[in-house]
């Protein structure tokens, strides 16, 4: 998915997040589907949020991660984690968004070893 297939992280920031994250991941575009759906489809009494693939990233990997073993020994959540997740862009290329919530592109039956 365009913005985070770069390949390497934002030269200006990489100094700084190199000296104070704890952890960082590189995840499979299944993940990032998976957050703009839960983010579109909110639960009752919540917000529903638009929002592209670079900006669900890192809610899709908080909520699958806690399914996986590996990740979720690092990331260590539980019901008292509080998880800011950022999200700078919205329905950016219209089709695609469709086609990722609506289609369900990048569906997570492709994904082996994350439980649903």
């Amino acid at each position: 998915m365009a913005g985070l297939c770069c390949g390497e992280p934002c030269s200006l920031a990489w100094d700084m997040l190199r000296r104070y994250a704890d952890n960082f991941a590189s995840v499979p575009d299944e993940f990032a589907a998976y957050g703009m759906r839960v983010l579109g489809n909110p639960l009752s009494g919540d917000t529903a949020v638009v929002s592209g693939e670079s900006g669900a990233a890192g809610l899709g990997f908080a909520l699958l991660g806690r399914s996986d073993a590996q990740a979720n020994s690092l990331l260590q959540l539980d019901e008292s984690s509080v998880v800011l997740c950022i999200s700078t862009e919205g329905d950016t290329a219209p089709a695609k968004y469709r086609s990722i919530v609506w289609s369900g592109e990048y569906c997570l039956d492709k994904l082996s070893g994350v439980e649903k």
